[in-house]
């Protein structure tokens, strides 16, 4: 927490958010306020540089991703329910905050643009089952942003680098052509994005 050193927070699979007041010495569990359906899992959070007790955090009722027994069913897709919540008070409470991406957003990772005004931020979102979704107004509402994204849109983690480009990574995952099993499956990949995820470029990953 930047105004509280004594407050650290944990996002976790099967058990969702926890924190500590006291430097980690003892937990608490904090879902009040997130949706039954995604209240599983916590994939990840990030608090406000500048804004007292706000946090934004990204949720899914399916766990273990990016494991391949998660994917496996071919109706995995339909089952994915998720999104991101926001707190106000320093994660005690949330409230769903996903207009524009509907609750069956499966999400795994967010991050913040610290160059954009606190109570007007940029956040981009992956979502599993969906691709990357963009926020210029706080979180309140978001877009998809897939443009030179592939096939595959199982997004798994977003990194923005100092500079302001983004880095996506997309996890592999089985094509289930017609809605059956088969072997076929989609590569994983590692995109990059120098113009705030409204476009992406497919990098080149050497072994």
């Amino acid at each position: 927490d930047p105004f509280d050193s004594n407050h650290i927070a944990i996002s976790y699979t099967d058990i969702g958010y926890h924190h500590s007041f006291n430097r980690g010495k003892s937990w608490l569990r904090s879902t009040d306020g997130v949706p039954t359906e995604w209240i599983n899992t916590c994939y990840g959070l990030v608090f406000d540089p500048a804004v007292k007790d706000k946090i934004w955090s990204v949720w899914s009722g399916m766990h273990d991703f990016p494991r391949g027994k998660m994917t496996r069913n071919p109706k995995w897709k339909e089952r994915g329910m998720g999104g991101v919540c926001v707190s106000l008070d320093g994660g005690r409470t949330w409230k769903p905050s996903s207009d524009g991406m509907g609750s069956n957003s499966p999400a795994t990772s967010i991050v913040l643009d610290p160059k954009f005004p606190a109570g007007n931020r940029t956040l981009y979102a992956s979502v599993y089952n969906k691709g990357v979704f963009k926020s210029t107004d706080d979180g309140m509402t978001w877009t998809l942003k897939n443009k030179g994204i592939e096939a595959n849109t199982c997004a798994f983690e977003l990194t923005l680098s100092d500079n302001g480009n983004l880095f996506l990574t997309v996890s592999a995952t089985p094509m289930h052509k017609d809605g059956k099993k088969g072997r076929e499956y989609y590569s994983g990949a590692v995109y990059k994005s120098t113009d705030g995820a409204e476009s992406w470029t497919k990098l080149s990953i050497v072994n």
